[in-house]
């Protein structure tokens, strides 16, 4: 093939991409090819490959606007009123509501809460709501996000969320930790060390002190014993979360993966005493021992 018949070749497929993006806005589209092409190295954080989840389902049509970043034909789909818009894939249980959520559609997820979209829904499979979405970590898969996470949640939180829905366990499956716990919005949150978020999810009515179930770890132990200095600090020492009574666990991320839950104790005098801090976290350390002192737990 010649360089002029390569060069043609590509101008021919500029126009077709003009043309076939123009409906739909062709930034999106060719935000949603680059992912669909150049980000293929982990399933749960590709929209293309999560779109296929919703193939041959009866709300595939939904999902791709909505993958499209396109809430006008989204809009036009949902005044038929012929979908369920608590539909479930059968791959991860999520809805088009939890989907749109998590690859952060902001314009999407307006359009579904004004035409009906529950935003209670809990997943069957594990309890996961719309707002356990938006908390979690690996929501902010492209590197700049037209809208953070943040704004999604205080989204939900006006629109009625609950933010102290609990995830839960309940067709036997594989447990993980979080539904096992039944982990609220906010310990996800302070478990990705997301600040910002911890700090929507409280201004919105979000239980500071609730507690897992049987581990009973609060988000500020979560964020303690994972490192999360900056989250741990604001929940603790600006917040003042009740710090009595922990039972403190601590588990390495690989157990996520196994099949047998595995608890590991670690005493809180070595993760506040011991722990490496960098040195300008040195005010940190000196305000939690002191906020631990205030509501009479000694740090030895």
């Amino acid at each position: 093939m010649s360089k002029g018949q390569i060069v043609y070749l590509v101008f021919v497929a500029i126009l077709i991409t003009v043309w076939v993006g123009a409906p739909l806005g062709l930034l999106d589209q060719m935000e949603y090819w680059f992912v669909a092409y150049y980000r293929t190295d982990n399933e749960n954080r590709n929209t293309a490959n999560l779109l296929q989840i919703f193939e041959n389902t009866p709300v595939y049509d939904l999902a791709e606007a909505v993958a499209f970043n396109d809430p006008r034909e989204l809009s036009k789909l949902l005044s038929t009123g012929k979908y369920d818009l608590n539909y479930e894939e059968s791959k991860y249980h999520m809805t088009v509501l939890m989907w749109a959520v998590r690859i952060e559609r902001y314009s999407c997820i307006v359009e579904m809460l004004k035409h009906g979209a529950d935003i209670n829904y809990q997943s069957s499979i594990n309890g996961s709501a719309a707002l356990h979405f938006a908390a979690n970590s690996y929501m902010n898969h492209f590197k700049e996000s037209t809208y953070d996470r943040t704004d999604i949640i205080r989204l939900l939180l006006s629109r009625g969320a609950d933010p102290n829905i609990e995830m839960h366990n309940q067709r036997g499956e594989r447990i993980l930790f979080d539904d096992r716990e039944g982990f609220t919005p906010l310990m996800l949150a302070a478990r990705s060390g997301y600040l910002s978020k911890c700090q929507a999810l409280i201004d919105g009515g979000a239980d500071i002190n609730a507690r897992t179930k049987y581990s009973q770890e609060t988000a500020a132990s979560i964020a303690l014993m994972l490192r999360k200095w900056e989250t741990a600090y604001y929940l603790i020492c600006n917040q003042h979360a009740d710090v009595t009574g922990w039972k403190y666990i601590y588990r390495w991320e690989e157990e996520h993966q196994c099949n047998e839950i595995v608890d590991r104790y670690c005493d809180i005098d070595y993760i506040i005493k011991w722990e490496p801090f960098d040195a300008n976290d040195a005010e940190i350390r000196q305000q939690l021992i002191e906020e631990f002192s205030n509501q009479g737990v000694s740090i030895h």
